[in-house]
């Protein structure tokens, strides 16, 4: 009899150990998804912060190329503007040299020869002039400060209709 209590004691006690075993892996059960999706979300922004650093090296390498391309560029536009510099300050210095009688001898014309006419349309247009009738050119050759005027002209203002008027 007492051999068969130790065994009931014991049929209890592993009962008792089995419950808890399941329990326990139960619990572990749910831990280790825990620990998986964790894992999973590591992986996958350990993933994104390499493919952020692939897509930074990449942009890193086209800017290092548009750069290369902009010196380049910079390069052969300063090349060409210091052929233009000298061109601009002799054309500002032909137009400073122009006499005042030089202008009134024009104004007083009937009408103007047929290359100062289409000269001065085409400086009537640059400054933004759209009417180009003989009246309107000698109003502007009578201006005040008309040298000035054009000789501080800013070539970024003439506008591509401009451009293809002249």
């Amino acid at each position: 009899q007492n051999g068969v209590s130790k065994l009931t004691a014991a049929r209890e006690t592993v009962a008792k150990m089995q419950k808890k075993a399941a329990k326990k892996s139960k619990l572990l059960a749910e831990k280790q998804g825990e620990a998986d999706v964790a894992l999973s979300a590591i992986t996958q922004s350990m993933s994104g912060a390499t493919d952020q650093k692939m897509s930074m090296e990449e942009l890193k390498a086209t800017t290092e190329k548009e750069n290369v391309k902009i010196e380049e560029q910079k390069k052969i536009i300063d090349e060409q503007l210091s052929e233009v510099e000298p061109l601009i300050a002799e054309a500002r210095e032909a137009v400073g040299s122009i006499k005042s009688e030089s202008l009134s001898e024009i104004r007083s014309l009937r009408a103007p020869p047929e290359a100062v006419r289409d000269i001065l349309q085409a400086v009537l247009l640059f400054m933004g002039i759209l009417d180009t009738s003989w009246e309107a050119m000698r109003k502007f050759l009578a201006k005040s400060g008309v040298k000035e005027e054009i000789i501080n002209f800013d070539a970024h203002r003439i506008t591509s209709d401009v451009h293809k008027k002249v």
